[in-house]
């Protein structure tokens, strides 16, 4: 099949621990050249229910999932109206955050952070940050530059916000900003318009450093002691440059590429063996990918419709999913008996609350 390699693949070079140096270039396999997952890949799994004391912890479309200490923060999406709840990583609910256009209030939630230093809750709400403590109480709100900001991270008192581009006044993805003395530092002009790239591009590595992709995906970038910006790692084969057609939407441009090309989002667990992220091409698969022997694995889940992840914490990627989607997914199950101890234990959990309506979230912690 034919391949789109820029760069020659670099050799890696593994730590006696099992993690790996970044600084290479990596061969992520195509769609079509993606395994299954290997039986040398164990997979620790935890289910939790999250219990509906009240209206006020009903939880619907369930985007991201942040652990901290014996909590659980959860974003919905916004065509849910992008709620924030606080759980007890046992599924006791806690609180749900008050939104309006009152003290202390947001309209909607971007994105959220944890100061893991701090303990303060953050919320990306338009160009604002509302912070909390660990318990929900509202402390202060910070204002960002004016932008369609998307996501956000902290880099000690600075926000490394991702601002995609929409017009030719913004040829950058990310902006470095300083709330105290409103400055800030534009990051990574990206291709022209019209296709855009609106999915979040910010993480953090296994070590806490903070991470970002360029347009696609190719590289990953992070910023060093003298907040420079510096290519850490590339995957390839990648997009490198803007096909031929007029594209208003990143699905149009991925269909026209086929398997000639591959684009890359929703890095996770990056800097250990076993990374996740997301490929598309002429097909979308969610990955587990092997960094020692560079072979690419579709996740537990893949091929399974219902079942979406929420994060990825300290090697423990977060699913989720509604009860009443439980009985769907055993006719698209692979032969997999992991996932038939996960889907029977689902079942159990269902059968004994039938009236429950909160998702549940599933851990997966895989290793080799």
């Amino acid at each position: 099949m034919k391949r789109l390699l820029i760069f020659l693949i670099a050799a890696l070079a593994v730590s006696c621990g099992g993690d790996v140096k970044l600084e290479n270039v990596y061969n992520i396999a195509l769609p079509e050249d993606i395994c299954a997952l290997g039986e040398d890949i164990k997979v620790d799994y935890e289910i939790i229910k999250l219990y509906e004391q009240d209206d006020n912890a009903l939880v619907a479309d369930i985007e991201e999932i942040i652990p901290y200490k014996d909590r659980l923060y959860i974003r919905t999406s916004m065509m849910g109206g992008s709620s924030l709840f606080i759980f007890k990583n046992s599924g006791e609910f806690i609180k749900k955050f008050s939104q309006g256009r009152g003290h202390g209030e947001f309209t909607g939630a971007k994105d959220i952070l944890v100061d893991e230093q701090t303990g303060i809750v953050e919320v990306l709400s338009g160009v604002s940050v509302y912070c909390y403590d660990f318990e929900g109480n509202f402390l202060e709100k910070r204002d960002l530059p004016k932008a369609n900001i998307l996501a956000f991270e902290k880099i000690g008192e600075d926000y490394l916000l991702y601002t995609p581009r929409l017009s030719e006044q913004n040829k950058h993805y990310y902006r470095l900003y300083n709330c105290a003395t409103k400055t800030e530092e534009r990051l990574l002009e990206g291709f022209d318009l019209p296709v855009v790239d609106i999915k979040p591009n910010i993480f953090k590595d296994v070590t806490g450093r903070v991470c970002f992709k360029g347009m696609y995906g190719d590289t990953i970038y992070t910023l060093d002691e003298n907040r420079q910006c510096v290519a850490i790692t590339t995957l390839a084969p990648f997009l490198n440059e803007m096909p031929a057609g007029n594209f208003k939407r990143l699905s149009d441009l991925a269909k026209s590429l086929g398997n000639e090309y591959a684009l890359f989002s929703g890095v996770n667990n990056f800097g250990s063996r076993l990374w996740g992220m997301s490929v598309s091409g002429e097909k979308n698969y969610d990955i587990i990918y092997d960094s020692q022997t560079q072979t690419t694995y579709k996740n537990l889940f893949n091929s399974m419709r219902g079942i979406n992840c929420a994060g990825c914490y300290d090697g423990w990627w977060y699913y989720t999913i509604y009860p009443d989607m439980v009985a769907n997914i055993k006719d698209n199950c692979p032969n997999d008996k992991r996932v038939d101890a996960i889907v029977e234990e689902l079942e159990q959990i269902v059968n004994d609350n039938p009236d429950d309506g909160n998702p549940l979230i599933i851990k997966v912690k895989y290793r080799i």
